[in-house]
């Protein structure tokens, strides 16, 4: 051809291009070619497409050129491009920015279709980002004119006739022209080996087209027509290559990117393998397709199943009668639930929300699942004590001895709750106290509240928050959730049927929290004397009053408790019992109640009241009385074994030999009486004639009177009793001890292992189980001057030993010390126990002790312990938990303690009898603190100025020189600056 050519109609060659299209010679095209843009679609060769033309520039476009030329012998021609658009949503941005910011596709006007989008945001045309350049030549076969509500749009028919490519556009405006060359689309391949994979992925691709057009026939939802299955069909079986590819790829509903591949490929192979992938995703989309349709008909056809299973059984209790009785079934319950929520005397305002609920309920049907859902909710409506009280002892007198039958001690409590009862006297709308206890385990933290419900006669329950995560466990859940119900507190309420019970809100400080929201906010309005009148639980809605409830929270800790939530409670501390608080413990409450427990009595067990302070000082050590109560429960267990053999004595079996067969042992009645037997022998070891005579009278009357069991009847306790009153009592002293518990687990004599010579001093630590000692270790080697610290310390307790090693060093002249006197030395702080992490500043003063004896020779009183924090200048600073340091000290063997001057208002809190147990020094400085620690008796081995390694003298006279030597240069300045 010549470039002046463009184009020549002639008769196809192939039977592939039977039907008559006229075929287009490739190569540039002389005229302009006027070009249509399509989005979402494309057109290939060989296919034909429908188009909906309504944008301005179509509609021009036809006018100008296809209008009149319809159905001419040479049928009109029209360069077909697909365009690349843009995201969805810049578009609508865009088109929202044209508007002056209107909002596209919101509220007020509803969302655009793809033609009104197209129209307000024009696609761009010479970007090639905007629109394919290779597209297709398309003969006009078809156009049709339609206007409708003045928009004028037309309808055209195109066939693909060949590939063409833009070289550039020559218009843009009022609609598009453009220079086009037509590509050929030659199926011959470039090379032998291009050929033969040619024709292997031919062969692949009529597979697959065959294949597609079996999923095209099962698909239901496929818009595919029958013949042109057919078509596809005929084509898989005879077209050549390149017209198989377009074929099966204009069937394909997969993105325009993939196709545009196949149009653009120049090589077969390249176009055989594009649309190999396109029929393979296609494949995918149709399998996927088919799966999701299958298991939706699966999901309605069950719904319809049970609806329609639902109607026949309807019908059938209607025959039967039933439906009636459901129907009467129904209202009879919920009449019966109106009669109940009128006697519960709901408030004005949960009263509506339980009327409407009712008549909601009445007009639903019984079988629905909602109409169950509101009969629950109504049920508890009408539970709840919204009028219910218990009624309230106010007898001063009586509450009084209550407390104190069951508790022993505890005299800030005690006092609290009779002035809460003081106040309802004369006011009986106070509201309750919100009472927070908090003191280490096993104080009785938990019994207390069970103690303040009996003393005010009103009705208890605990409610257990460690661990609680979720706020709906407080709050309830809301009813739109299946599975809802109301929080704890509701829940308890409707349990114990009473709206001014004592609730024990127990380990308030181990709330946790996460994603699910903070139960500890949660309580916040339940625990506001101002706010829980108005509590409004989540499931029922309405507004709840808790103001006439009495909490009671405990807790081992107030730092994990929440500030706000701290704010609304009255904290009282529980800091732990005395040595001879935990003995009247034992005495009146434990020991009575384990005996109960094991079945035994005063004439079985004798447990006097030196064992257990033995119990105390050896096998516990503890704030509260629970270990001391497991080891009361383990001498009763003792006691309980030795009257279970006394009552059933076995006799002596010996161990079986290889030699022989085990003998058989068996207690049965045989030839001899009941008894034991070995071998056929009868073994009996008890001689007690008396005994042997009670055990058959007791035999006896159980076969005269059937009715008795033992511990059922008074005359069988009689008769058990009869036969134990030969049993030896069992008198536990304290030798016996080892026996029944073993070794003793503690040994509080610090005088005989803590300070046993310098560098050593006791301390004092608070933990959350209460006081406890705290031993402090110094010593020096040779090195350069540095400060090792060990026993896993915490920041505070770290800077608290460099403080002090600080004050030594620029106090050194004062105590008689080198001016450097660890120049030539490291210095080892170390505090024993070191799997236990330690941190505070009360270990101050002691490690200013341990330091000042290490350096001076001086060993510290055995007697000794001391709690207070030291500053650069000196001064000993206040610090917190001097009552439970103080007891644990006590505990610990203690007999002398040094506190701070200015926490003197807290020895008050100290029980009487442990301040006259002890000796309590106040100090405000470390001169002061100097002269009370140091046992004088005592002789160093080594001075501080010496060096940290000397070699010794030999024999006793140089242990004598370094003696001499200590107390000439070290503590006689010092015993003259100081004491």
């Amino acid at each position: 051809h010549d470039a002046s050519t463009t184009w020549r109609p002639r008769r196809p060659r192939s039977a592939a291009m039977a039907g008559g299209f006229d075929v287009i010679v490739p190569g540039p095209v002389a005229d302009d070619m006027p070009v249509l843009r399509i989005r979402n679609r494309i057109l290939l060769p060989g296919t034909t497409l429908r188009l909906t033309l309504g944008r301005d520039d179509s509609v021009k476009l036809v006018r100008r050129h296809f209008q009149n030329r319809v159905g001419q012998q040479r049928p009109p021609l029209v360069g077909v491009v697909s365009v690349a658009e843009p995201a969805p949503e810049a578009r609508r941005a865009a088109a929202a920015a044209a508007e002056g910011g209107a909002a596209v596709g919101g509220a007020g006007g509803g969302a655009l279709d793809d033609d009104e989008l197209e129209r307000r945001v024009p696609l761009p045309v010479d970007a090639p980002a905007g629109v394919y350049l290779t597209g297709c030549i398309a003969r006009v076969s078809k156009l049709s004119h339609v206007r409708s509500g003045g928009a004028e749009r037309f309808t055209m028919l195109v066939e693909g006739v060949s590939r063409m490519r833009v070289l550039r556009f020559v218009q843009r405006e009022p609609y598009l022209l453009a220079r086009v060359t037509a590509l050929a689309a030659s199926d011959a391949a470039p090379s032998v080996d291009d050929e033969v994979r040619a024709k292997a992925v031919h062969l692949s691709l009529q597979r697959s087209g065959r294949d597609l057009v079996e999923a095209l026939r099962a698909n239901a939802g496929a818009s595919v027509e029958s013949r042109t299955l057919d078509m596809i069909n005929d084509h898989t079986k005879r077209a050549e290559p390149s017209r198989l590819a377009f074929v099966l790829t204009s069937v394909c509903s997969v993105p325009v990117p993939d196709r545009q591949r196949v149009l653009e490929a120049d090589d077969v192979v390249r176009r055989l393998e594009a649309a190999s992938y396109v029929v393979a995703s296609q494949l995918e989309i149709l399998r996927l397709s088919k799966d999701i349709h299958s298991k939706v008909n699966q999901n309605v056809k069950e719904s319809q199943r049970k609806f329609y299973l639902r109607q026949q059984m309807q019908a059938i209790r209607k025959e039967l009668g039933e439906d009636e009785e459901v129907s009467e079934e129904a209202d009879d319950a919920l009449a019966e639930i109106e009669k109940r929520l009128v006697a519960a005397r709901l408030p004005e305002a949960a009263s509506k929300v339980a009327m409407k609920e009712l008549k909601r309920a009445r007009r639903l049907n019984p079988m629905l699942p909602e109409h169950s859902v509101l009969v629950t909710y109504l049920e508890w409506m009408a539970d709840l004590p919204w009028s219910s009280s218990s009624r309230e002892r106010r007898d001063l007198a009586a509450a009084r001895e209550q407390l104190d039958a069951d508790h022993f001690g505890l005299e800030k409590v005690k006092k609290r709750v009779l002035e809460f009862l003081s106040v309802r006297q004369l006011n009986p709308r106070a509201p309750g106290p919100i009472l927070c206890l908090v003191g280490p385990p096993g104080v009785g933290k938990t019994s207390l509240g069970r103690s303040i419900a009996a003393s005010l006669g009103r009705k208890f329950c605990r409610l257990a928050l460690g661990g609680v995560r979720d706020e709906a466990e407080i709050r309830g859940h809301r009813r739109t959730y299946i599975g809802a119900m109301p929080g704890k507190l509701i829940q308890t309420l409707k349990r114990i049927g009473t709206n001014n019970p004592v609730i024990l809100l127990d380990e308030v400080d181990k709330l946790g929290n996460d994603y699910r929201g903070d139960p500890a906010a949660a309580l916040l309005e339940v625990l506001d004397p101002e706010q829980n009148n108005t509590f409004t639980d989540h499931y029922l809605g309405v507004p709840f009053d808790l103001s006439r409830i009495m909490f009671v929270a405990t807790a081992n800790q107030l730092e994990p408790i929440a500030p706000a939530l701290l704010d609304r409670m009255e904290v009282i501390r529980l800091p732990g019992y005395t040595a001879r608080e935990k003995q009247n413990i034992a005495e009146r409450y434990l020991l009575p109640k384990q005996l109960a427990a094991h079945s035994l009595t005063r004439r079985h067990l004798s447990v006097p009241p030196e064992t257990v302070a033995h119990i105390i000082d050896n096998y516990t050590s503890e704030a509260g009385v629970r270990g001391l109560e497991r080891q009361l429960a383990a001498v009763c267990r003792h006691a309980a074994v030795r009257l279970a053999d006394w009552r059933h004595p076995k006799p002596y079996i010996p161990a079986p030999t290889f030699e022989g067969p085990k003998p058989r042992y068996t207690y049965r009645e045989g030839p001899q009486g009941v008894g034991y037997y070995v071998d056929g022998d009868f073994c009996h070891d008890d001689d007690d004639a008396a005994v042997d005579g009670q055990a058959e009278g007791a035999a006896s009357a159980r076969d005269e009177d059937p009715d008795m069991v033992a511990g059922g009847t008074d005359a069988d306790e009689d008769v058990v009793d009869a036969r134990d009153a030969a049993f030896e009592l069992i008198d536990v002293r304290p030798p016996m001890l080892r026996e029944v518990l073993g070794v003793a687990r503690y040994d509080h004599e610090t005088s005989d292992r803590g300070v046993d010579g310098p560098g050593v001093a006791t301390g004092m630590a608070w933990t959350t189980s209460g006081g406890e000692l705290l031993f402090v270790e110094a010593s020096r080697m040779a090195g350069s001057g540095h400060l090792i610290l060990t026993g896993q310390l915490g920041d505070v307790m770290k800077e608290s030993a460099k403080t002090a090693l600080s004050w030594i060093r620029s106090h050194a002249a004062e105590l008689g010390l080198p001016p450097n006197p660890i120049a030539k030395a490291d210095v080892h702080v170390h505090f024993p126990a070191g799997a236990v992490p330690k941190d505070g500043p009360s270990a101050g003063i002691a490690v200013t002790t341990a330091l000042i004896s290490m350096l001076t020779g001086r060993t510290v009183r055995s007697d000794t312990a001391m709690t207070g924090e030291v500053t650069l200048r000196g001064a000993v600073m206040p610090v917190g938990g001097i009552k439970e340091k103080v007891l644990g000290a006590h505990r610990g063997g203690i007999r002398r303690v040094i506190l701070p001057a200015k926490n003197a208002k807290d020895v008050d809190d100290i029980p009487a009898e442990v301040r006259g147990d002890m000796e309590i020094e106040l100090v405000d400085s470390i001169d002061g603190l100097l002269g009370l620690v140091f046992d004088d008796s005592r002789v160093a081995a080594e001075p501080a100025d010496a060096d940290p390694a000397p070699e010794r003298a030999g024999g006793k006279a140089g242990q004598e020189t370094l003696q001499a030597k200590a107390y000439g240069d070290v503590a006689a300045p010092l015993l003259a600056s100081k004491l």
